[in-house]
């Protein structure tokens, strides 16, 4: 089943989607406290193999984030008749968010953040098709 969970075919509800984005979140964010934790112990310690273990761990990390998230929401984009490639542009305002940041663009950045939100209820709360669509 884990499998699927990384795969980009198929329909996904709004129940799942939530389900497993909550599963996914928490197993995540304990790897960044473990990451976090050895970065920590090795800065502390002046061990350079931690430090890279955790840099490792954070970038593991990142990339299962980066690539389950964009499955699920593939999978619930399908359940709703749409194509994937919807999720071009909300990566794009994912990834936006922490360039605006960086080059000191606070006003855009919370601007980012909140056009976020209107993808992510729109996952969340409309209805995928009843009966089966083109990507059963």
């Amino acid at each position: 089943m884990i499998d699927r969970f990384f795969d980009f075919s198929g329909r996904m509800g709004r129940l799942a989607y939530f389900g497993w984005s909550v599963l996914f979140t928490a197993i995540l964010t304990f790897l960044e406290y473990v990451g976090d934790y050895l970065h920590s112990f090795g800065h502390a310690h002046g061990s350079e193999i931690v430090i890279i273990l955790a840099l490792i761990l954070f970038l593991l990390s990142t990339v299962l984030a980066l690539w389950a998230g964009a499955s699920v929401a593939v999978k619930r984009l399908h359940d709703m008749n749409l194509p994937g490639y919807h999720m071009i542009w909300i990566m794009g305002l994912y990834v936006g968010w922490p360039i605006l940041v960086m080059v000191s663009l606070p006003i855009v950045a919370i601007v980012d953040k909140l056009l976020l939100l209107i993808p992510l209820v729109v996952l969340l709360f409309v209805p995928g098709t009843k009966g089966s669509n083109k990507y059963d």
